[in-house]
């Protein structure tokens, strides 16, 4: 066994041969497939490799997922097993979904799977089972196999893991604790300036569209978080349906509020000190073997670290845990500056205010994931040239198709990107303009010496 080596021969054992802190298994078996497309966000087109049938997946990703929505991509399904509704059904229909509960064999009591391969595009759930679970899809998007390693493409795995290790105290320094709660909303005090964001009515399409999707992807894990809830909001005026314009057309009516923070955990320490932490989901590792987050513009983040610096600066300690979801990180973690030099900015300016940056590996497997190690964190400055020529191959292999115009979007140039472009043109155009002109001055110069010069010879004729 490892230990038995390890205690032989100390120098004879890889540190990454260690067994992992904690292991956590898929909820069901995998089922592979290949990817056809990622689309409109939230939706992968899927061909199942044992039988062929397409279908479609959830995708549990918001971000651009770089490098991993890649056409034809080797990826594994997790199977929808989802706690069942009380409905005003007949007894029949109950007894119809308790028996496929007990067929499904691996499904706790009170919980049920939806028969997955029925067929594509809308999904393959039954319409019964959709009104049963609140799920239209059998299938959870959760690794990806990438340059010949497995990765994970679900995000809400990182904070799954980060709540096991936290709850089995395998952290040094995140151990301590006598209360530990999820998903802390943080006081105006806490976040320390408010953030102020625009906010959709209802009759907003997009944001209707936006929260069914994320209402339908609920966690399928063994060791899952509880699922997040929020107070229901009171009726306002404000939040009724505007009255149509001239054209017809309802206009979406928007009301800017005080952005609400909430961070992932929170810890009461034995002395009362409380420790915030919040759990960032880094999937990209480049050929230098350095992990890298985020991999767009992330505002978010950002103002994540700023609330953590606040409350270092308030007396509280603070954490941020970035998780690596895949075996061939060899170096450090680094905020990402080519991607967005605000979070690394951030993350540095953090840092120097007292906040703890820490990072986790974890091994993807089709059994399940294993926590390998702690990793170092590297806030330092480094060449952002290689990164950049990096994400430039990653570019069709990067966002998600939009239906309506069957193009690739997410995967172009970023703002900051854009604008020094921009500003590199314009310097070239300036640049130009001087030395046409200089050009202009020197040929005026030669015909006012020219001229000089004839007249020079007239006079001495």
């Amino acid at each position: 066994s490892f230990w038995e080596a390890f205690v032989s021969n100390p120098l004879s054992v890889r540190p990454d041969a260690m067994p992992p802190l904690v292991f956590l298994p898929h909820a069901s078996p995998l089922r592979a497939a290949r990817l056809i497309r990622r689309r409109d966000r939230f939706l992968a087109d899927v061909v199942l490799e044992d039988t062929g049938e397409e279908d479609v997946a959830y995708c549990v990703n918001p971000g651009r997922m770089e490098a991993f929505s890649r056409e034809d991509a080797r990826i594994w399904l997790l199977p929808a097993v989802v706690t069942a509704r009380p409905t005003a059904d007949s007894a029949a229909a109950s007894v119809a979904l308790a028996a496929a509960a007990s067929v499904e064999g691996g499904a706790a009591a009170g919980e049920t799977s939806i028969a997955p391969g029925a067929g594509a595009g809308a999904g393959s759930a039954s319409p019964a089972k959709k009104r049963a679970s609140g799920r239209r899809l059998a299938w959870t998007w959760e690794l990806i196999e990438h340059e010949g390693v497995i990765c994970c493409a679900n995000t809400q795995r990182p904070n799954q893991i980060a709540k096991t290790v936290l709850e089995r105290r395998l952290l040094p320094g995140l151990d301590d604790w006598v209360e530990l709660a999820s998903e802390r909303t943080l006081s105006p005090e806490e976040s320390g300036p408010p953030a102020w964001t625009v906010k959709a009515s209802p009759c907003d399409g997009a944001s209707r569209r936006i929260a069914a999707s994320a209402s339908a992807c609920s966690p399928s894990f063994s060791s899952s978080a509880p699922p997040r809830t929020s107070s229901p909001s009171t009726p306002s005026a404000a939040s009724a349906p505007p009255p149509p314009s001239p054209s017809g057309r309802t206009t979406a009516a928007r009301k800017l509020e005080p952005e609400k923070s909430r961070l992932d955990f929170w810890l009461r320490r034995p002395g009362g000190q409380e420790h915030f932490i919040e759990v960032k989901n880094c999937h990209m590792v480049y050929p230098d073997g350095n992990g890298y987050f985020p991999d767009s513009i992330s505002k978010r983040a950002s103002r994540h670290v700023h609330h953590l610096a606040h409350l270092v600066a308030k007396g509280h300690r603070a954490t941020a845990l970035f998780v690596v979801a895949r075996e061939d990180l060899r170096g450090s973690v680094r905020p990402s500056e080519h991607h967005d030099p605000d979070f690394a900015h951030a993350c540095r300016a953090a840092a120097a205010a007292g906040v703890t940056f820490r990072a986790l590996r974890v091994s993807c497997s089709l059994e399940g994931l294993a926590v390998d190690c702690e990793v170092p964190v590297d806030l330092e400055a480094y060449d952002l040239a290689p990164i950049a020529a990096w994400v430039a191959g990653h570019r069709l292999a990067t966002g998600w198709i939009r239906s309506q115009t069957q193009r690739r979007v997410a995967n172009g140039p970023f703002p900051h990107e854009v604008r020094a472009a921009t500003a590199a043109a314009a310097a070239v155009g300036r640049q130009r303009r001087d030395i046409v002109a200089a050009a202009a001055a020197v040929s005026r110069q030669r015909r006012v010496i020219a001229a000089a010069a004839a007249a020079a010879a007239a006079a001495s004729a």
